[in-house]
Parts: C-alpha cells; structure tokens; sequence
C-alpha cells in the first residue's frame, strides 16, 4: 500500500500537534509492508530527521507539493456551499481542482493519513486524527470566528473521513455523542512513547542555563499559550505560597507565545509576582531537555487536553510531576494524589508545596511514575494503525 502522510505547513508552532505527528511518523516508520510518502513543504528538522533515517518514508519535493493559496481557499469555499445545498435538500457536488488529489494520482496513493485535524480533499480513503473538540467544552476560549471555524472543520472530517484516530476515549464518546459518529469507525490509539526525541540526550548533554539567568529551583511549565494550557492559575497558585504562606517559588514556561501571552503578563503586573515568574519562549531541544532536568518539579494546570505530552515526558524522564484532574490526564498519572481541580488555586498551591520540599512525596511521585511509564512505553500502536490500513483498503 501506498500512503500519503500530510503534514504540510505542521511547524513548533504547533506545539503538541508538531510533537504527535513526529512520534506517529516515527512508529510508522517501522512499518514494512507499506510505503509512506510525505507531504511537508516547511523544512521543519525534526520531520526531515525522521524522513532521512528511515527507507521507506520519500519526502515528496517541495515545488512538487506545495499548494497555491487560492486553491486552498477555493476547496474551503466550494465544500462549504456543497455542504448549503445538502442541507436544503439539493443533491449535488461541485467539483473543484484539488492538488491533493493531483498528488495522489501522481504517487498511486492508496490512502491518505493526515495527523491532525484536517481532511484534504481526495478521493482516497483517509485517516485523520482528531485531536479534541475542545470548543464544545470550552467555548470561551474560542472567537465566534474560531468557533465557526472549528465547527465546520470538525463536522467535514466526522463526515468525510474512513476512519477517525483519537488518542482516548473521552474524545471518541464526544464524537459519538456531538458528531453522531459510527463507534466502529473511530479507533482509540494512544502512541507509544518511544524513541521521543528526548531519547537521544544522556545526562552529559544537559547544558548549562546560566544564559537564561534562571532560579537555582523553580518548577516548569513547557507549553504554548493558549488560554486552556492555563497558565495563570499556576502563577496565581505561585503568588497565593507568597502572600499565605510567605513561600517564594519560582515558575519556568516555555512554549511558543500566543496572543493571550498579553494577559498573562497582565495578571502577572497585576499580582506584582514578575521576580518570580520567567517566560523562555520556544527553545531548542537540547535546552529543553535542560529545563526538564533542571526543574524541581514540572506543574501541568490545563483545563482541557487530548493528552499531554509535558505529562507524559515527565513521566518517562523521571522528573516529578504533578497535574490538573481533568480529561485524560489522570489516568496517564495513574494516582489521585498527584492531581488537583485546575482552578482551585489553594489546591494547586499545597500540590506544589509537597513536589517543592516533602522529599517522600517526590520519591513516591517518582516510583508511580516508573509504573507509569512502562504502560506508555508499549501501547501496540503500531500493530493497531497497520490493521487499520488493512482494513480500509480491503473495504469496499
């Protein structure tokens, strides 16, 4: 089987999205029986690492694969009046020149699998990963325009998709239960967490973080800025040690900045905590495998996540953690004594109090995470994506 893995314009601006569809490239990869084309036309290393290492992965020239912005636009507009006119009762379906399509032809694609939230248009059998509908729970933290967009975005892939891949089974029952989705044509697949790219770092490689001018101990927070990674209500958990208990912890994001990073910033003049708080920015690998280890502890308080890859890299690292209650992550902890409800900031503060200075509760922390991180290292997934291919392209 020939497929077409698309990741065009996917970059670190993407944060997780960027991160999965690495690591779902990489098990892939593995795969001998079928042969991957891939679609990336932004030069982004880490793809293109991925691509050079491995035989049966071809990275399908940039002049060959690029698509124009105006048929871009063109496909978005059409689907959106196909789907008008379904809806007034007029069958019908106006067709437009698709470069995917073109691409498809040109490279006898037999499916395509696209790691994120989007359904290119082809005739083939598609795979997409659907990564959460989170402004179903979340609505504020969209623009109505977002919102819209995400609206219709979602319903073209619960609609027009082979097959959808979720990482966990909250997101398929939303699928089910928002986008009348068959349960049979979901599959529930979290990726194995191997060969990450923080595999290759041995303890010699971490690197000195006297540039950044750093706190001897502070506790971490690698995310982008989007308003549900939560960020304020960990620096207000900071700020309540400070003015209750007269604790003074420092806290470390790093992440790529948003345009919410403004009132982040505000709340942190706001509460007067500045001396305390250090935003990074985006970092390279290297240095963020410093901060991992650097940290005393990492601090998840996300108020929605699919999965979270801070979580889970802590877990597999060694590095003390701990996170909100909500979603998936409490289940990847695998115990209730490290969570807390991301807006409790009394309850967020005593958890960073105990990672901070009980010494036995960052020792049991640590063994729970060696438990845990043999669950996330051998999750089949592999075998589970290559019936799936199966299975699509022996249907009818």
């Amino acid at each position: 089987m020939k497929i077409l893995y698309y990741v065009p314009d996917i970059t670190q601006k993407n944060g997780g999205v960027l991160q999965y569809a690495c690591a779902l490239l990489k098990i892939l990869a593995k795969d001998e029986n079928n042969q991957y084309f891939i679609l990336h036309n932004l030069y982004e290393p880490v793809i293109l690492s991925i691509i050079e290492d491995h035989s049966n992965l071809t990275l399908i020239p940039v002049k060959v694969g690029r698509e124009r912005k105006v048929e871009k636009l063109l496909w978005y507009t059409l689907s959106l009046i196909n789907k008008l006119l379904i809806k007034v009762g007029v069958l019908t379906n106006i067709k437009v020149f698709s470069h995917t399509e073109q691409l498809c032809k040109r490279y006898n694609i037999d499916i395509l699998c696209c790691p994120y939230q989007h359904l290119p248009s082809t005739s083939r059998k598609t795979i997409v990963t659907l990564h959460d509908v989170q402004e179903l729970h979340f609505p504020e933290f969209f623009s109505p325009k977002e919102r819209l967009a995400r609206t219709l975005q979602h319903n073209i892939i619960a609609e027009g998709s082979s097959l959808i891949v979720v990482s966990y089974e909250h997101v398929k029952e939303d699928l089910i239960k928002y986008f009348q989705r068959p349960a049979d044509s979901i599959l529930v697949c979290l990726l194995d967490m191997q060969n990450l790219w923080f595999d290759k770092f041995l303890p010699e490689h971490r690197m000195s973080l006297a540039s950044y001018k750093l706190p001897d101990k502070f506790v971490f927070y690698p995310a982008v800025t989007w308003p549900h990674k939560n960020h304020i209500s960990l620096i207000q958990a900071i700020a309540y040690l400070r003015d209750t208990h007269n604790i003074n912890i420092n806290v470390v994001f790093s992440g790529h900045t948003t345009e919410y990073y403004e009132k982040i910033k505000d709340e942190v003049s706001k509460i007067d905590i500045s001396d305390q708080v250090h935003f990074l920015g985006v970092v390279n690998e290297q240095v963020l495998y410093s901060l991992y280890h650097a940290a005393q502890a990492v601090v998840v308080p996300t108020t929605y996540e699919a999965g979270s890859f801070p979580l889970m890299e802590s877990i597999l690292m060694g590095i003390p953690v701990i996170c909100s209650n909500v979603t998936s992550l409490p289940e990847t902890i695998g115990d209730k004594n490290y969570i807390f409800p991301p807006n409790n900031i009394p309850e967020i503060a005593d958890k960073i109090r105990k990672i901070f200075f009980d010494q036995q509760y960052r020792e049991n922390n640590l063994e729970n995470s060696q438990k845990q991180a043999r669950k996330l290292r051998n999750t089949n997934a592999l075998t589970k994506f290559t019936q799936a291919i199966a299975d699509l392209s022996s249907s009818s």
